[in-house]
């Protein structure tokens, strides 16, 4: 007699539906964490930028701006240096699926030579279209200063 060696149908069978059982488990939740990170990857480009700009202000004593690229913060942003910078302007947009927008209604954040903001603060929010996660709300008091909250509310 001969002996064959092998998996039989029934057992590829289920260990197939069984693969496809852990998959289906475990594919939201990595669509999840999916979602976290481009959401904390474009909230940390932006505070980095923000500071930046407040950094390069001061340093140079010059004005230093941080522009919505074509008039929308969804578009990206762009920091842009002073004239007499060295460094030459740079260009930002969000991860998939994220959207930046300023809910105080201004363009551009504009950075004093003397440290402070030209329209006094702002409040920008960060949020991802699938609503996997929730947003961010970052709001910059008159001197530049960065705090970040929890945004439960993204559209």
């Amino acid at each position: 007699m001969r002996s064959v060696k092998g998996f039989t149908v029934i057992e590829l069978m289920v260990t197939v539906a069984l693969a496809a059982i852990v998959l289906a488990i475990a594919l939201p939740s990595f669509k999840r964490s999916i979602a976290s990170n481009q959401l904390q990857s474009t909230t940390q480009d932006l505070i980095s930028s923000i500071n930046t700009a407040r950094m390069q202000s001061v340093s140079t004593r010059q004005n230093t701006t941080i522009d919505p690229v074509g008039g929308s913060w969804a578009n990206g942003w762009t920091l842009t240096y002073g004239a007499d910078a060295i460094e030459d302007d740079k260009e930002f947009s969000a991860a998939r699926d994220t959207v930046v927008a300023r809910e105080d209604g201004m363009g551009a954040l504009t950075f004093l030579s003397r440290g402070g903001m030209v329209s006094g603060g702002a409040v920008l929010s960060v949020c991802h279209t699938t609503g996997l996660v929730n947003g961010r709300t970052i709001t910059l008091n008159f001197l530049g200063k960065v705090t970040t909250e929890t945004k439960v509310d993204c559209p």
